[in-house]
């Protein structure tokens, strides 16, 4: 990789507005119709009982444990094939009918039903009877074949109804959260045990006051206690910590009616949101630390646990920001916020120092090392995680309960923390729909982390095709990188994102087994599970894909070479991984983990956490590098323009790696392209990034970029000048181009993501006279429109053809919204890049051409 600190980050013209383009409206998933017949041989009897139910006085006496009673004052889940556009809307003239969320079934592609086409599950509180004799109605109504009263969605709504059932205890309590808390009822019988009860968001603020007074009444009946109550509209939420005595907590492991999962207005009960971080201990060596210091407004911050603020890496460096004074209760080793402030602000200290970044890092810890001698570093008990979280960021953004926001100026949070007990599984966590809605109100760039799939549980990784544990040492290095990656593949149902990794405005980052040490070093315990370092996401890095289908992680970064201890189990051969020791891992600064040691030890650390930091420190750097090239104009753009830019340049130098055959014959043989293209996109997200080949150009390579803001049914054009020499010339290009955008949401909704913006490809004749072709090895393009990323690579060797001062366009356009759209402008950043293998002048030849020229005189990084 070579840079060229001369030659800085081209800024193209302003986006010019313009028509939305009219094309194919685009094909929405399943909407697989059935007929009346069908439908009356299936659901007749369960409506007959409505008529039952609705003739008899005493309906709140009728049995309501069955599933498929329809009854008013309970959730019912309505399963219909695919999805119904503006259900939400018709539902609304029907008085009192709520539909209170929407989920999507989770496609792993590898179903053999018939009819599996991306059901859709529809939660509907029926308040009155009067609601449920209109849903009666109009289902009789509608198998007569009279639809003259109500509109097209309901009609719909029954044409593709595959089941209806009431939300009981079996819906509530998760097997996966079933099976946390019978662990913890396992470990610690005798005490009462904390619980999180997510309500039946109700958009009436007496309802939900209703609902959660009766709720917790059942839990002191229980003989359990409220600990902590948050309702946060923002991102349709509102949920309870209670602890339980742990035989209530068995009856709720066991689904029973009796329990909280019994309750109605109980949407989902499950363990306590757990962050718990355990580090490698180990004095490190001795660091000298850079003497200049950072000055002015923070634009990064960390959202970690306390650090070891005297360190010498991190002391005069850190804007500390700790109202609930965690400090004082942190008496432990302060490793993980010590090791994450110090690779944003360093960067990884093995090898050629870096400069730090040039501002202070805002720190707000939310964990503390609780226990004297320990490295455990875990969140506050009695408080919503989520909740104390969101209005932490509100507190530094807006300032809250008549104080001033603590730093406004902020554009980029990190994240490198993930919730153990809440894996994704088709739906959004409540932390992520909190980073969504933040992100999207104040124009922040959450950057997180995947996640650590090295729990109990989670650690081993059953492997095939070895007897034993000398097997598998004596197998080579490409023999057992087959085998591990095989058994990621095998495994990959039980392998997914950590809340709030599935947040879809943030950047999510997984770890690529990378780092500095040298090739041959050896390490004192384990084996590298890879034959080539950069070539894979570390194994306990959490793959996607993201809600409905979205590429995560977004990109890999640097995560360490990670290594992992063979183990023999029932299953046979296994492999965890193993903490990181030195040389291996990225290096950054420690505690003193005596009294005695030196306030400037350092140690290595790895996995995803460590990821997300360099990326974090990556965007900083672009920041700098970006004033340092523009000066006001860039620093007078908007916060929120700003923040995108970054989150667009972080992943414009993504690219996969050369692993793409070995990840298919894990996969396993005779896929269609699609789905080999989507296994790897869950391993490798858009690609890799190496973290200093983002900031500048070189000779035959140039980067642009743009920012602008798109109204609703509309479009902007961005364009690129193409540089002469490149015509004509059979040699090695690419064009790369990157889309960004920070999307509003509606929790609870099929349609989560309102506004849906198009990078248009670019079209036959373009790619034709460019002599370019669409890359091979990158998402399909229909991924890419999934989520608020779009990057997308044209790769080729064939002469190009164009005529001087001739531009590409490409077009942003904002497609038709489905569900609850927004009427706001939504802001976009662009970055495009052009770039051939040859020595041409690329980068000089567009730079000429374009109005706003950066600063010349850029000292180069030492």
């Amino acid at each position: 990789m070579t840079i060229d600190p001369t030659k800085p980050l081209l800024r193209l013209d302003r986006p010019k507005l313009s028509e939305r383009l009219n094309g194919k409206r685009r094909k929405l998933p399943g909407n697989k119709t059935f007929s009346r017949s069908r439908q009356q041989s299936r659901f007749e009897d369960q409506f007959d009982r409505v008529s039952q139910v609705l003739a008899s006085s005493g309906s709140s006496g009728l049995i309501t444990r069955d599933p498929t009673a329809l009854l008013p004052e309970t959730l019912l889940v309505f399963t219909v094939s695919g999805e119904i556009q503006n259900l939400a809307r018709a539902l609304k003239a029907i008085p009192g009918l709520e539909l209170v969320g929407e989920d999507l079934e989770e496609d792993l592609g590898d179903s053999t039903d018939a009819e599996d086409e991306g059901d859709s599950f529809l939660y509907l509180m029926l308040p009155s009877q009067s609601a449920l004799a209109d849903i009666e109605r109009f289902w009789r109504q509608w198998m007569a074949g009279d639809e003259s009263s109500f509109s097209a969605p309901i009609r719909n709504l029954f044409a593709c109804l595959k089941s209806i059932r009431r939300w009981s205890a079996q819906d509530r309590v998760s097997e996966t959260d079933a099976e946390v808390l019978r662990e913890i009822v396992h470990e610690t019988p005798t005490r009462s045990i904390a619980v999180e009860v997510e309500l039946v968001f109700r958009e009436s603020a007496a309802q939900a006051k209703i609902a959660a007074d009766s709720v917790v009444n059942a839990v002191k009946l229980a003989g359990g206690t409220l600990l902590h109550h948050s309702r946060h509209p923002e991102f349709s939420s509102d949920a309870l910590l209670v602890e339980l005595p742990a035989k209530q907590v068995e009856l709720i492991i066991q689904r029973s009616d009796e329990s909280l999962a019994g309750l109605d207005h109980v949407m989902s009960i499950g363990p306590q949101a757990s962050i718990s971080v355990k580090s490698d201990v180990s004095e490190g060596e001795i660091g000298h630390a850079p003497d200049e210091l950072p000055g002015r407004e923070p634009i990064a911050a960390l959202f970690d646990a306390v650090p070891f603020l005297e360190h010498a890496y991190l002391k005069d460096r850190v804007h500390y920001d700790d109202p609930t004074d965690l400090q004082k209760l942190a008496v432990g080793f302060r490793v993980h916020g010590t090791a994450m402030a110090s690779l944003i602000i360093h960067g990884d200290l093995n090898g050629e120092p870096s400069p730090p970044i040039s501002r202070p890092l805002y720190m707000r810890p939310v964990m503390y090392a609780r226990t004297a001698g320990s490295v455990e570093e875990v969140f506050p008990s009695d408080r919503l995680l989520v909740d104390d979280f969101y209005d932490a960021v509100v507190r530094m953004k807006a300032g809250m309960n008549g104080e001033p926001a603590t730093a406004p100026s902020v554009l980029v949070i990190n994240v490198s923390l993930g919730d153990n007990r809440r894996r994704f599984a088709g739906r959004m966590s409540r932390w992520a729909r909190a980073i969504d809605d933040l992100s999207w109100r104040y124009g922040i760039l959450f950057v997180v982390s995947a996640g650590n799939l090295d729990l109990e549980g989670l650690d081993d990784l059953p492997l095939t095709g070895f007897s034993d544990i000398p097997a598998f040492l004596a197998a080579t290095p490409s023999a057992r990188e087959a085998a591990v990656l095989a058994g990621v593949a095998a495994a990959i149902r039980d392998r997914s994102l950590l809340a709030p990794a599935d947040a879809i405005n943030a950047l999510t980052i997984g770890a690529i087994n990378r780092d500095r040490a040298d090739q041959t070093a050896q390490s004192a315990s384990g084996i590298l599970p890879y034959d080539k370092i950069g070539s894979l996401p570390n194994p306990s890095s959490a793959p996607g894909l993201g809600y409905g289908r979205s590429i995560k992680p977004d990109i890999l970064m640097a995560g360490g070479q990670e290594h992992v201890l063979p183990t023999v189990g029932a299953t046979g051969v296994s492999v965890r991984p193993v903490p990181f020791n030195e040389p291996f891992g990225l290096k950054a600064a420690y505690p003193p983990f005596s009294r005695v040691a030196s306030a400037s030890a350092l140690g290595f650390v790895g996995q995803t956490s460590t990821a997300a930091a360099i990326a974090t420190r990556t965007a900083h750097r672009l920041h700098d590098v970006l004033e340092t090239a523009y000066g006001s104009a860039f620093l007078g753009l908007s916060g929120r323009h700003r923040a995108l830019l970054l989150k667009a340049l972080l992943v414009h130098r993504a690219r996969w790696t050369d692993a793409i055959k070995t990840i298919d014959s894990a996969f396993g043989a005779g896929l269609n392209w699609q789905r080999r293209r989507a296994n790897a996109t869950r391993l490798l997200g858009y690609g890799v990034v190496d973290h200093e080949d983002v900031l500048y150009c070189v000779k035959n390579r140039a980067t642009a970029w743009a920012v602008g803001d798109v109204p609703k049914m509309a479009a902007s054009i961005v364009s690129l000048p193409l540089p002469p020499s490149l015509s004509g010339q059979a040699v090695p290009k690419s064009i790369a181009v990157t889309l960004v955008w920070f999307s509003p949401t509606a929790p609870g909704r099929r349609s989560y993501k309102t506004t849906r913006l198009i990078l248009t490809d670019l079209n036959g004749d373009d790619l034709g006279r460019l002599g370019l072709d669409k890359h091979e090895h990158q998402p399909d393009v229909n991924a890419t429109r999934r989520g608020t990323v779009a990057h997308r690579v044209f790769t080729g060797a064939k002469a190009a053809a164009f005529v001087a001062n001739e531009r590409i366009e490409f077009r942003v356009q904002r497609e038709r919204e489905t569900g609850l759209g927004s009427d706001d402008d939504i802001g976009f950043a662009i970055a495009i890049t052009i770039e051939t293998d040859a020595d041409l002048p690329v980068y000089d030849e567009v730079a000429i051409r374009l109005p706003i020229k950066p600063a010349v005189s850029i000292t180069p990084l030492p």
